[in-house]
């Protein structure tokens, strides 16, 4: 699997990457925000997020924020409600293209977050994950 994933990499720029957990799988009842995430050296990630319980026909929304140098923080992209188990993918890199509710085609600013809002105070299961890369 990593010669796969080396071999991938080197055909599309991407000198390396790094998976985290940014919140791990358990049941929540209100709006979940990350910590604030420093960018180090990734140009681009993708925001996965797995959906694994929900109450019924509540949803949840996943947007990325960056924060600029005086603490506001503005959004990049938010994804679509969603009431069905699954997983949501949000990317954000300057390499791929845009499309409506689920790509952006920016850099991930300096500091950044993941912010997943709940439409009710209902409980969902699910866990956020993160794939960074940085470029050749």
């Amino acid at each position: 699997m990593a010669l796969i994933a080396a071999a991938l990499g080197a055909s599309i720029g991407i000198a390396n990457a790094s998976m985290y957990t940014l919140l791990p799988v358990a049941a929540r009842t209100a709006t979940t925000t990350t910590a604030d995430i420093t960018k180090t050296t990734e140009v681009g990630a993708h925001f996965i997020l797995n959906v694994t319980a929900v109450p019924g026909v509540d949803t949840l929304t996943m947007s990325i924020q960056g924060k600029d140098n005086l603490g506001n923080y503005y959004t990049l992209l938010t994804g679509t409600a969603s009431a069905a188990t699954g997983i949501v993918v949000l990317k954000v890199s300057p390499s791929i293209a845009p499309l409506a509710s689920g790509s952006a085609n920016d850099m991930l600013p300096d500091i950044y977050r993941v912010v997943v809002t709940h439409s009710a105070g209902t409980s969902f299961t699910y866990s956020l994950t993160q794939n960074t890369w940085t470029s050749k």
